[in-house]
C-alpha cells in the first residue's frame, strides 16, 4: 500500500540551491539594490542573512513565468555602474514578470495598481531610462486569488522627468552605498520606507538602524 512522509532534508536543499544560485547572480551594485533599502542591500552583501523562505517562494514564482512563458534568460545590461537584469526586451520596450498574494480586485481595497508599488516603479524606470524608453509592461500573477488565480499585465508609462529624476536619485543611492561598503559602515541615510522593515530579515535590534527619511515617492503613485 503506497505511503508517504513529509522530507523536510529535500525541502531544505531544494532553498539552499535556490539561495546558492540567488548569491551567484548579483555580483557589484545591481538595481535590485537600490529600488528598496540600502541597509538591506548592505547586510546582503556583507553579512547575509538567510532567505525567508516565503520570499524564496514568490521568487521561483516570476522565475518560473520568466523561463516557462518566454524561454528566454534575462536580458543583462549596465548603466553608469548600475547592473541590470531585464525579464524580457518585448514590442520595442521590455516586461517584467511580478507575483503577490494580494487580489486583483477586492470589495474593501477596490482594484489592483502596480503603481502602488513604488519599488517597482522605481526599479522599471531604472531600465526605461537605461534603455531610451518611456513605458513598460508588468505582468502580475496572483496566485493566492480566490476562486482562482489570475495574470493581468499593464503597460506603465512615465514622464520624461520622472525617469530623470527617479534616476538621479539611484545614482545619489549608488554613491551612499558603494561608500558604507568600503567603509564597511552602515549607510549614512538608507533611504527606507516604514513598510519595508516588516518583511526584511534585517528588523532585529543591533542591526537596523532605520537612518534618514525616504523621499517623497507619492509622486508616483
Amino acid at each position: 500500500m503506497p505511503s508517504a512522509r513529509e522530507a523536510p532534508e529535500m525541502r531544505e536543499l531544494i532553498l539552499a540551491r535556490f539561495e546558492e544560485r540567488e548569491l551567484q547572480r548579483r555580483p557589484g551594485i545591481h538595481a535590485s539594490d537600490l529600488d528598496m533599502c540600502l541597509g538591506k542591500a548592505f547586510y546582503r552583501k556583507t553579512a547575509r542573512l538567510p532567505t525567508p523562505a516565503d520570499l524564496m517562494f514568490r521568487f521561483m514564482l516570476g522565475f518560473a513565468l520568466q523561463f516557462y512563458i518566454l524561454g528566454v534568460p534575462e536580458e543583462e545590461m549596465e548603466c553608469e555602474g548600475v547592473l541590470m537584469s531585464v525579464d524580457a526586451p518585448v514590442d520595442g520596450s521590455y516586461l517584467e514578470f511580478k507575483s503577490t498574494a494580494e487580489w486583483f480586485q477586492t470589495a474593501k481595497w477596490g482594484t489592483y495598481t502596480p503603481l502602488k508599488k513604488s519599488h517597482w516603479m522605481r526599479r522599471a524606470m531604472m531600465y526605461c531610462h537605461a534603455r531610451g524608453v518611456d513605458f513598460c509592461y508588468i505582468a502580475v500573477m496572483f496566485y493566492s486569488q480566490r476562486p482562482k488565480p489570475d495574470l493581468v499585465v499593464w503597460r506603465v508609462e512615465f514622464t520624461g522627468l520622472e525617469i530623470a529624476d527617479n534616476w538621479g536619485l539611484t545614482l545619489t543611492k549608488k554613491a551612499s552605498l558603494e561608500k558604507a561598503l568600503k567603509e564597511l559602515r552602515y549607510p549614512d541615510n538608507d533611504y527606507h520606507e516604514e513598510w519595508e522593515c516588516g518583511m526584511c530579515e534585517n528588523n532585529i535590534p543591533g542591526r537596523c538602524y532605520g537612518r534618514g527619511p525616504a523621499p517623497d515617492y507619492d509622486k508616483w503613485q
